[in-house]
């Protein structure tokens, strides 16, 4: 299965490790971090340190960096004070449509960074 993470109109594609050189790849899901930034940003918030960061890492890339800093991250804690933890890049995480992008100690991180705001993701 080939596995891409979109993160915007003219943003880089990144496929997995599987995929050979000149061989077809099939875009299967597209992590869309620009959508819940467009989203922030109408609500007041403008996360324009995670903007940078998607365009330097890409989508996945970027949030897999959030995951791994012992830190909780500013834009996480802005969305609880607004009440979206909706659009926070933790709660796309725990999304089942995402799951192959992310490992289960990421997914792990996602969901206790989420559970010390309360916050239980629909569905």
């Amino acid at each position: 299965m080939y596995i891409i993470a979109h993160i915007g109109r003219n943003a880089p594609k990144f496929f997995d490790e599987e995929a050979k050189d000149g061989e077809h790849r099939k875009p299967v899901k597209r992590f869309r971090a620009r959508d819940a930034c467009a989203e922030s940003a109408r609500l007041g918030y403008y996360p324009h340190l995670f903007i940078r960061m998607l365009n330097e890492r890409g989508g996945v890339g970027a949030v897999k960096h959030l995951l791994s800093s012992d830190e909780i991250q500013y834009g996480l804690a802005r969305l609880w004070d607004m009440g979206a933890l909706r659009l926070s890049a933790e709660a796309h995480v725990l999304q089942e449509k995402w799951a192959p992008l992310f490992t289960d100690a990421e997914r792990a991180e996602a969901r206790r960074r989420l559970d010390m705001y309360e916050y239980r993701p629909r569905g």
